[in-house]
């Protein structure tokens, strides 16, 4: 005969040894909180991280944003021709602490290349200008204008000027005084050869300017002056 049980009765407690409650009992409690904790901390980090990986991305961007808008703003604020004018004028300075009349050219080739970007014409046109106009001046221009520079000129100035210039007599002149006038300028005047005696009135040319004294001569001068050991 099976028994039926009774829902309101107690329940009888199993027979056996009671559970041990030892320290491994004690340590779940915070095992579990540890694993919590470290779980917590995982997440957190990955968040860190994400959120990291975010703004450098976000930094990044708005650096090349700004890299790109700077470019922009150079090239529509910087126009070609300037940039050549600068380079006329280093070049020009430089040719100032040279004296080789290279740079000289290069600075007029980069005007020439100047006036090509103020014509609107693209980059590429304007270094074809400035490479072509560099050759030409080089090889063409330079050695004529060294070639004038380097010539001593022959026009005689100063006093030298006024050798072999006429003058009229003002006052007798002799071999110890005189005066002339020469140019319109008055002159101390002694003459050549020493015995000559020039009256006032005449015309005479300048032998040599002996300091503020006009050597003069009555004749007209057909060969070069005496020399200096020559006259009085």
């Amino acid at each position: 005969m099976s028994t039926v049980p009774n829902p309101d009765r107690e329940p009888v407690p199993a027979s056996g040894p009671p559970p041990r409650r030892g320290w491994p009992c004690l340590l779940r409690p915070a095992v579990a909180r540890t694993r919590a904790v470290s779980s917590w901390a995982a997440k957190l980090g990955v968040a860190v991280c994400r959120k990291r990986r975010i703004l450098l991305a976000a930094v990044r961007q708005l650096t090349l944003g700004v890299r790109r808008e700077h470019d922009r703003a150079y090239d529509e604020e910087v126009p070609a021709e300037l940039v050549w004018f600068v380079v006329a004028g280093a070049l020009a300075v430089g040719e100032l602490l040279t004296g080789g009349l290279y740079l000289l050219m290069l600075a007029c080739a980069a005007l020439v290349a100047a006036l090509v970007a103020v014509a609107g014409a693209d980059t590429a046109w304007q270094v074809l200008a400035f490479v072509v106009a560099s050759a030409g001046l080089t090889f063409g221009l330079r050695p004529v204008a060294r070639r004038h520079l380097l010539t001593t000129p022959l026009v005689a100035t100063g006093t030298d000027a006024l050798v072999g210039a006429e003058a009229v007599v003002l006052e007798q002149v002799d071999r110890d005084d005189g005066r002339v006038r020469i140019r319109g300028e008055v002159w101390s005047a002694r003459a050549f050869p020493e015995d000559a005696v020039l009256a006032a009135g005449s015309r005479v040319r300048v032998l040599r300017i002996d300091g503020a004294t006009a050597v003069v001569h009555q004749e007209e001068i057909s060969q070069a002056p005496a020399p200096r050991g020559e006259l009085p």
